[in-house]
């Protein structure tokens, strides 16, 4: 049941998250109205406060609805259990945003194949970032299969973006050498944000039984709330922004599309680093950029070259070998307790 309901729950992540996206880059670039001529809105943080609104409030009113029904059908209240420190939360609230922030900061001084690769190789710091933050260690085999992911992501997604986009629209002659390493140590960052955000989520979880995705989603966007809008109103962003949602309903049905989907694929991130952790949470994000490029190959009629092929093979070498690995380990404990119990037995 908990295999299947894994599996569903990645399922619907991964389409939420893809709906997400796609509608992200509707609204970005261009939001038709009938009535109107076409809108250019390109204020991606403003849709972000909005994504984190929603999200708050639809985290707030389901916890006030557990709490209601706690206490009328079992007379305790919801949120009389152990929870976090409120302000343990920003931290992983605030690594979120400046990994956003340094995923597009990033594209002013690398190419954009420079960044693609850079997501594929997020397992490994995500690894070291759960070592540090909550001293686990690995076996060296779980390095090896993380490497191996991490390398064969690199080969297909670099591949592909070089088949879908020119050289000259993705790098640029006139970068210089400081300019270089100032993308690469902004690259750096995000890695390091990002796989902070997630670490520090699960040792949340991991520290307070008592804490749901629920909790962690209306905290989590709290604090998002507030760091976006202090930045939006110091931009003087804000009230223009929100003029133009207010003028223009095509777009403002456009944002709650996008934000409704954008909730959905919240509760289902942090329900999956909460039961799995962050590594797998990660190898599932990893995994999924992989399967919609594969998918709007087969859709679009795409062409994949060998590099491409040598990627998806070292990738799927790699989950059957961890697959496989587990399987013979689950076979090996299950006949020494067999054997166990027929030698007491005797």
């Amino acid at each position: 049941m908990t295999q299947n309901y894994a599996v569903h729950s990645s399922f619907i992540d991964t389409h939420s998250n893809q709906i997400t996206e796609n509608l992200l880059s509707i609204i970005s670039v261009d939001s038709l109205d009938p009535n109107m001529i076409n809108i250019k809105f390109r204020n991606a943080q403003f849709l972000v406060l909005i994504n984190r609104v929603l999200a708050f409030i639809i985290a707030v009113i389901v916890l006030l609805y557990q709490q209601n029904y706690h206490s009328s059908h079992q007379h305790k209240s919801f949120f009389r259990t152990k929870q976090p420190p409120f302000y343990m939360y920003i931290y992983c609230s605030l690594s979120n945003i400046m990994s956003s922030w340094c995923q597009y900061e990033a594209l002013k001084y690398v190419s954009f194949p420079a960044q693609v690769l850079s997501k594929g190789c997020k397992m490994i710091p995500t690894m070291l970032m759960n070592r540090i933050l909550m001293g686990r260690t690995q076996k060296r085999e779980e390095w090896l299969f993380a490497i191996a992911i991490s390398f064969g992501m690199s080969i297909f997604m670099l591949n592909e973006q070089r088949e879908s986009h020119h050289v000259d629209d993705t790098i640029n002659d006139s970068f210089t050498f400081s300019s270089f390493i100032s993308g690469i140590i902004i690259l750096v960052l995000y890695l390091t944000f990002d796989s902070f955000t997630s670490n520090w989520q699960q040792s949340l979880f991991d520290q307070y039984r008592s804490l749901t995705s629920l909790h962690m989603m209306a905290a989590v966007n709290f604090y998002s709330i507030l760091f976006t809008l202090v930045s939006l109103l110091q931009q003087s962003d804000f009230f223009p922004s929100l003029s133009l949602l207010f003028a223009n309903p095509a777009l403002m049905r456009d944002c709650i599309i996008l934000s409704i989907c954008s909730a959905g694929g919240q509760l289902f991130i942090f329900h999956t680093i909460s039961t799995y952790g962050a590594i797998i949470f990660t190898l599932i994000m990893t995994l999924r950029q992989a399967f919609a490029i594969l998918l709007s190959c087969f859709i679009y009629s795409h062409s994949i070259t060998w590099l491409g092929l040598l990627g998806i093979v070292i990738i799927f070498a790699s989950l059957f070998f961890k697959s496989y690995r587990k399987f013979d380990e689950r076979r090996s404990k299950t006949s020494m307790v067999n054997s166990k119990q027929n030698h007491q037995n005797v």
